[in-house]
This record gives C-alpha cells, structure tokens and sequence, in this order.
C-alpha cells in the first residue's frame, strides 16, 4: 500500500516559505568598494545611461583620474556620517525621529549642483529612513570628528565618512575641498535594490 506523502509535501512547502521569507528579511550587503567608487562616480557625473556607459572608455578609473588632477580621495573616512545631525537631536526631535519626522529634505538627483527634485515619493522615504538613521546614531558613541591625516600637497580633496544603513538605504557624508574657500557637503542616499547598490537622492549640507 502506498503512503501518503501529501503531509510531508505541504511540510517540505510550509519549510521552503519559512526560509524564503527569512531570506527577504536578511539586511543588504555592505557596501564594496565598487559600491563606494560607482557612487563618486555618479555624485560627480550624474546617473549615466547605457549609452552613457558605451561612450567611456573601457579602462576609465573617475577615482585615479581624479588623483592624477591633484584631488586627493579618500572613501573611507573613520568619522561617522551624519554624526552631527544626530548630536543635536533634542528630547523633541528624538521622539519625532521615532516616528520617521524631523529627517533630511531638499532630496535632489545626483549630478549637477542644480539637479532636479526628487518625486515626492522617493523625497518622502528619504526624509523617514535618515530621521530613524540619525535616530540609531544618536544612541551610540560618537568620536570627535577629524579631518587630518592628508599629506601636505592636497589641496583638493574628496572624502567619504562611514555609511550608515536603515533599512535598504545607506547615508554616506560626502565632503569635498577645492582649495581656499572653495567646497561643499552632502548626505548621499544609496538604496539597495534588485541585488545592488544606486545611488538614489543628495542632499547638500554646506557650500562655499
């Protein structure tokens, strides 16, 4: 006589679900270092398109060639990002942090220094996931902040501090000095999507 399997069956089914819905839960990979350089390579140029990609030669590095131009890189900066909005969170702020207010705004595309707004959706996102990211920092300690450790001939230079992740985001604190008073900040959004990193939204701190 046979034996009913079907039990079995709908076990082995109900096991696969489990672990598929455990899987979707798994927080992203960190960034790579490709993640890092394909994000200054897009906060620099903008999002490029497939035909974009094609025009550029094949053995195009944005990081050396911006260090043969004299700008000293450096993506992994020990300073956490987005220290500072977090060390002047107040009792207030905290509790609307909690429940996603009080975060980042003036989210633009990625490129230019006038790119365009981001839809209302994405802008909307952004602004919950950094205030809930500035949230988490907030509850940890922060070192002082430092910007030394560049040799004497970098006049320019272009850094990143470490990511913060929430979510399938990560917010990266981006810095650049051209010399005298010359420079800007900016939060950068990277969002985890489709098995990789894009860089989303910016949102610029400082400027001189």
């Amino acid at each position: 006589m046979a034996l009913d399997t079907r039990p079995h069956r709908l076990s082995l089914f109900l096991l696969a679900m489990a672990l598929a819905g455990c899987a979707n839960g798994l927080p992203p990979p960190r960034l790579t270092d490709a993640d890092l350089r394909a994000a200054m390579a897009t906060d620099l140029m903008g999002e490029l398109t497939a035909a974009d990609v094609a025009k550029l030669p094949a053995n195009l590095d944005i990081v050396g060639s911006f260090t043969e131009l004299g700008t000293c890189i450096d993506l992994h900066r020990a300073d956490t990002s987005l220290a500072e909005e977090a060390s002047s969170l107040d009792r207030w702020a905290e509790l609307r942090a909690r429940f996603g207010f009080g975060g980042l705004t003036g989210w633009r595309k990625p490129g230019p220094a006038d790119g365009e707004s981001l839809a209302t959706g994405i802008t909307e996102r952004l602004a919950h996931t950094s205030a809930r990211a500035i949230l988490k920092i907030s509850k940890r300690p922060i070192s002082p902040g430092t910007r030394d450790g560049w040799l004497p001939t970098c006049t320019q230079r272009y850094w990143f501090d470490a990511p913060v992740y929430e979510g399938n985001f990560a917010f990266i604190e981006r810095d650049s000095i051209c010399g005298g008073l010359c420079g800007s900040g900016a939060i950068l959004a990277l969002e985890y999507r489709d098995g990789s990193w894009r860089l989303v939204g910016v949102a610029a701190t400082w400027m001189a």
